[in-house]
């Protein structure tokens, strides 16, 4: 079994309301990312993921955000961008 922990999320510039639901999609769209595509090779503990950047637009939900965020993490944990 996998376990990921997120230890805190900085959303600068998003309301305030949508932190729940921009990070329940990013739990579950990692989720599947990960189940689907897995990690690319063994890891057993990670300090810090690089995620890089994502564009998010005035009218992007926080599901849309949420998911891009989640790939952004995903891409992180296997792109060796961790320390």
């Amino acid at each position: 079994m996998m376990r990921v922990r997120i230890d805190s999320l900085v959303l600068d510039g998003l309301d305030v309301d949508a932190a729940a639901p921009v990070a329940r999609a990013l739990r579950e769209r990692l989720a599947r990312a990960l189940v689907a595509e897995g990690l690319g090779g063994q890891l057993d503990s990670v300090g810090h993921i690089d995620a890089g950047a994502i564009e998010v637009s005035p009218g992007d939900s926080p599901s849309t955000i949420g998911s891009r965020i989640a790939l952004a993490v995903h891409r992180g944990l296997t792109s060796g961008a961790r320390d």
